[in-house]
């Protein structure tokens, strides 16, 4: 067999479980800065990033994360936030965390008042659907989750000057695999 071939107790072909973190490369000019780690957790797996311009000259960024184990770990979100134009980064904070719910593809937007906010997807909901949450950054932290869509599963969620737009399929006529998505918009409060 060719190729290179593993020292004992190496995995071949990747790692378990996968050890995933973000990374911010700065542009000065032409050229690139190194690598700056934003998640900074050694026994936690993040990915799924997603970054934002605050009202105050920094940046935002969030992600998923989870713990470090293959199997029986819950996502959450965690974001961070830089002053420097992303040199370096705040510590990790929960957005919207519920330990025993999926919390999925974040992305963040700057609303009209200029204050960042986070949209994803959930399993906290009273069913077994997905639901679209949102939380905003103020002065002192992340606000509470709120569950913006009802109806159906909801996922998929993107935001953008307080106009969060999902896919959903609460119009199909099967409770199960009914291949009816529609994208509906609503402004967040």
């Amino acid at each position: 067999m060719d190729g290179p071939h593993p020292e004992p107790g190496e995995q071949p072909g990747g790692t378990d479980p996968d050890n995933w973190q973000i990374l911010v490369c700065v542009r000065s000019g032409r050229s690139w800065s190194e690598p700056v780690r934003v998640s900074t957790a050694a026994d936690a797996a993040d990915r799924h990033p997603s970054r934002a311009a605050d009202g105050d000259g920094g940046f935002v960024a969030i992600r998923e994360t989870r713990a470090l184990r293959s199997s029986g770990t819950n996502l959450s979100l965690r974001a961070s936030r830089s002053a420097d134009g992303g040199r370096t980064w705040t510590p990790a904070e929960p957005v919207g965390l519920a330990p025993d719910a999926m919390s999925q593809r974040p992305r963040l937007s700057r609303d009209p008042d200029r204050t960042i906010r986070a949209v994803w997807y959930d399993s906290r909901s009273a069913d077994w659907r997905w639901k679209v949450f949102t939380s905003r950054r103020g002065r002192t932290g992340w606000s509470a989750a709120e569950q913006l869509t009802t109806p159906g599963d909801n996922t998929w969620p993107a935001a953008d000057r307080g106009v969060v737009v999902f896919t959903t399929d609460r119009s199909a006529t099967r409770t199960q695999r009914d291949a009816t998505q529609e994208v509906y918009a609503l402004r967040a409060r």
